[in-house]
């Protein structure tokens, strides 16, 4: 009985909202490794100079944070995407 409503369910699904669900999925693998990164290269520009708590900007010159940045943008346009795709 579960197994007929799953595939009652999934022929429901188009193939725009199964692009949806697999953007919403990388948009969130994204995320979470862009706070790592960013963490990261936060604690290396720390050990290097003035840490941003304490008001220092030298995290903007540590390549380790940008790309931390550049994934975190990256995610929130994965799931941007998304929600296209879902949108019926």
């Amino acid at each position: 009985m579960a197994s007929q409503v799953w595939r009652d369910a999934y022929r429901g699904m188009s193939s725009d909202n199964i692009k949806g669900l697999i953007l919403a999925l990388s948009s969130s693998l994204f995320i979470g490794a862009s706070f790592i990164v960013k963490k990261k290269g936060l604690i290396k520009a720390g050990a290097s100079g003035t840490r941003a708590g304490v008001g220092g900007y030298s995290y903007l010159l540590e390549p380790l944070w940008w790309v931390g940045m550049i994934t975190s943008e990256l995610s929130c346009l994965l799931l941007f995407n998304s929600i296209l795709f879902t949108q019926n």
